[in-house]
């Protein structure tokens, strides 16, 4: 997803999104 692993996607991003963002972005994980 985005070109990047989902563990790498999280640990940048997890600081600045919020926790409803990353459960959304979890919900679209197949």
């Amino acid at each position: 997803v985005y070109g990047m692993p989902y563990g790498e996607w999280k640990s940048r991003y997890q600081a600045e999104a919020s926790p409803e963002q990353l459960a959304a972005f979890d919900k679209q994980r197949p």
